[in-house]
C-alpha cells in the first residue's frame, strides 16, 4: 500500500501525487482523463478507463468432458459467473448431439447469451447483454415477484382445480434461474470492481447479503415447483376438500409471511424484520397440527410432501427476515 499526503496548491486546490509506476504502466501523461469514483465506504477510486476491461473469452474442449454433459453445464454456469462474455466451444470430432443440445439449452437459459456461430466441431456463444444496465434491485423485485405469482397460482389451483396452473408455477421456475444467474454474475463483477461497486452504491458486505438471499429465493422457487409436481400427482375428490382448504389457507399464510419478510429487507426495516419472525414462531403449531391431521387421515405421499416444501418456503423466508436485521446494522 502507498500513502501519499494531501498538498495544497495554489490558494484551495488540494492534490495528491500519482504513484509514477502506475503512471507510467498505463501511459497516464499531462492532460490525461482520469475517472474518480466515490465509493459507498467513503473511499476514492481513481481509473484510467471508465468500464471495466472485458475478460478473456472462455474456451472449453468439449472432448475433455467425457460423456458427463452435465459437469460441462456446470463449467459454463461458472464462467458466465465470472464475468465471460464470449463462449467458444470446440472439439476435434464432431459434437454429440448430447452436449450440443446441454450447450444450446444453457445459453438459453443465461439471460444475454446468443449462438452467433455454429458448425459441427465448434459453436459460439456471446453475450449481448452489458450488466452496468440492469437494475439489482430491480432484478431482486422480478424474482419476488415471479416468486409471489408462483404461490398464488398454487393457492389458486387449491380452490379451483385448475391444473394449468400448476403448469404455470412449473414453468416460471426457469424464469427465476435466469434472473439468480443475472444476478450473481452481477454482484461477481462488483466484487471485483470497485468502480462498479461505487456506480450500483454498494459495499462489499451488501453484495454478499444480496447474493446469498437471490440464492434463498431460487430455493423457494424450487420447493414451490416441487409443491406444484406432488399436487400434479395427489389424488382429488370430494374427500380431500378439507385436507386442500387446510392446504391452501396454509400457503397464503406463508405467502404473506415471505412478501413481510422481502419488503423488510429492500426496506432494512428492522421492525418489520422483527415482527415477520414472530410470526413465523406463531405459524409453527399449525404446521405441527397438520402434520398430526395428515398422518392420522393417512392421507397420500404426495399431500405429506407438499407440506414439508411449504414449511421449507416459510423457513427460508425467515432466513431473509434475518438477513434484513443484519443489513439495516450496514449503515
Amino acid at each position: 500500500m502507498l500513502q501519499r499526503k494531501v498538498q495544497l496548491t495554489g490558494s484551495s486546490t488540494l492534490a495528491v501525487s500519482l504513484p509514477k509506476a502506475w503512471t507510467k504502466r498505463y501511459d497516464v501523461r499531462p492532460q490525461t482523463p482520469l475517472f474518480i469514483w466515490e465509493g459507498p465506504d467513503g473511499n476514492l477510486t481513481v481509473s484510467r478507463n471508465h468500464d471495466v476491461q472485458p475478460t478473456e473469452e472462455a474456451r472449453f474442449d468439449v472432448s475433455q468432458f467425457g460423456n458427463r454433459p452435465e459437469n460441462l453445464r456446470r463449467a459454463f454456469i461458472a464462467k458466465y459467473l465470472a464475468g465471460s462474455t464470449s463462449f467458444r466451444f470446440t472439439s476435434a470430432k464432431p459434437i454429440s448431439k448430447v452436449f450440443r443440445k446441454t450447450i444450446l439449452e444453457e445459453s438459453h437459459l443465461l439471460i444475454g447469451l446468443e449462438v452467433v456461430d455454429e458448425s459441427e466441431h465448434e459453436i459460439h456463444v456471446q453475450d449481448f447483454f452489458s450488466p452496468r444496465s440492469l437494475s439489482l434491485e430491480k432484478a431482486m423485485k422480478r424474482t419476488h415477484d415471479i416468486l409471489c405469482h408462483m404461490q398464488e397460482s398454487i393457492s389458486l389451483f387449491l380452490e379451483t382445480g385448475d391444473e394449468n396452473l400448476l403448469i404455470q408455477t412449473r414453468n416460471k421456475d426457469d424464469e427465476v434461474d435466469r434472473l439468480m444467474f443475472l444476478v450473481l454474475r452481477l454482484l461477481n463483477a462488483s466484487l471485483n470492481s470497485s468502480l462498479m461497486l461505487a456506480e450500483l452504491k454498494l459495499s462489499t458486505n451488501e453484495c454478499i447479503y444480496y447474493s446469498f438471499v437471490i440464492r434463498v429465493l431460487e430455493s423457494m422457487a424450487d420447493s414451490l415447483d416441487s409443491i406444484a409436481e406432488h399436487l400434479q400427482r395427489a389424488p382429488n375428490g370430494k374427500k380431500f376438500i378439507p385436507t386442500r382448504q387446510t392446504i391452501r389457507a396454509l400457503n397464503d399464510e406463508v405467502l404473506v409471511l415471505q412478501r413481510s419478510a422481502m419488503k423488510s429487507f429492500f426496506e432494512r426495516d428492522v421492525k418489520k424484520a422483527n415482527e415477520t419472525l414472530d410470526a413465523y414462531e406463531k405459524l409453527l403449531p399449525k404446521f405441527a397440527s397438520m402434520s398430526d391431521r395428515l398422518h392420522e387421515k393417512e392421507l397420500s405421499f404426495e399431500y405429506r410432501q407438499t407440506k414439508n416444501s411449504m414449511m421449507w418456503v416459510a423457513r427460508k423466508a425467515m432466513d431473509i427476515a434475518d438477513t434484513a436485521v443484519d443489513v439495516s446494522y450496514l449503515h
